[in-house]
């Protein structure tokens, strides 16, 4: 069987974070297409060969923004997600790998609003499994994340086995990042370059609307582990820097900090607490200085 949805939604309003949200006055054609034969025509363009057995496909398209294939699966009773390719402003990656291919690029992603949308059925089917995203090739020219601005940004990343790895380029930060599972996760990043993100220019106002899922989101932050290069704070230069902090409901208990440069190093250990709506610092500070004057 094949079932063909075609629409502009002309006057349909989407309440969905960039690039997917729009007003009822606006055209945004979308075209859904789903089969379980592989003489579909649709199938043919997208170059999918094969289906799993008693599984289906779906095509989409939305404007030129998204365009892509999910081959589904049965397990059981339920139709499970065996792999895809999704193309942003771009043609759909080739169907290689298990796992969901996100590629292209877009001006503009708030991924704190996409995450808060998919999060928002917490609570419901916790055995429901989790989107097998397994690599992203991704442009963007801003990225709202965790409240902070991130600009100009290149992402390389693949997951497998619940280890995701990641190459970043940014204004902000450039280097290499690995996820790790345990807990509520660890950061680990070693980067050449790090200045602190400006705040995202909605995130007070987001925070002062959604305060429990601000507090929500800040007791789930995984825990950091960071060494940079250079890093900088504002316009100061400040050094290396060596971060080791985990996330304590909503304080970060700082394990270990090391500002160094040739001047001098400040090592700190301690608590930054309530960090996500007024912070205040309890810390231990050594300072180390072989030019008092440079130093400060």
């Amino acid at each position: 069987f094949e079932l063909l949805v075609e629409s502009s939604l002309q006057g349909v309003t989407l309440k969905l974070p960039s690039p997917l949200g729009k007003t009822a006055g606006e055209a945004l054609p979308m075209r859904i297409a789903r089969t379980n034969s592989l003489q579909s025509e649709s199938l043919r363009r997208f170059q999918v060969d094969r289906l799993p057995p008693r599984g289906d496909a779906i095509m989409l398209s939305v404007g030129r923004t998204l365009n892509g294939v999910i081959v589904r699966a049965r397990d059981g009773e339920r139709m499970v997600v065996e792999r895809g390719a999704l193309g942003l402003n771009a043609q759909a990656p080739a169907l290689e790998r298990p796992g969901i291919v996100v590629t292209g690029s877009l001006p503009y992603l708030d991924f704190d609003h996409w995450r808060a949308l998919f999060g928002a059925g917490e609570g419901a089917d916790s055995a429901a499994p989790a989107t097998p995203l397994t690599a992203l090739n991704l442009q963007l020219g801003a990225l709202d994340v965790a409240g902070r601005r991130v600009n100009e940004l290149n992402l390389r990343a693949t997951r497998s086995a619940g280890l995701g790895t990641a190459n970043v380029s940014a204004r902000e930060l450039v280097g290499d990042i690995t996820w790790r599972p345990e807990g509520q996760g660890r950061i680990v990043a070693y980067l050449r370059h790090l200045t602190i993100p400006d705040p995202a220019p909605d995130a007070a106002k987001d925070d002062a609307q959604f305060p429990a899922q601000a507090r929500a989101q800040s007791r789930e932050l995984p825990a950091l582990d960071i060494v940079a290069d250079n890093f900088v704070a504002g316009t100061t230069r400040l050094g290396k820097l060596e971060l080791v902090a985990v996330n304590q409901a909503r304080d970060w208990r700082i394990e270990r900090l090391v500002l160094s440069n040739p001047e001098g190093t400040l090592t700190a250990d301690g608590y930054w607490q309530s960090w996500a709506a007024r912070p205040s610092t309890s810390i231990n500070v050594k300072v180390e200085v072989s030019d008092a004057g440079k130093y400060l």
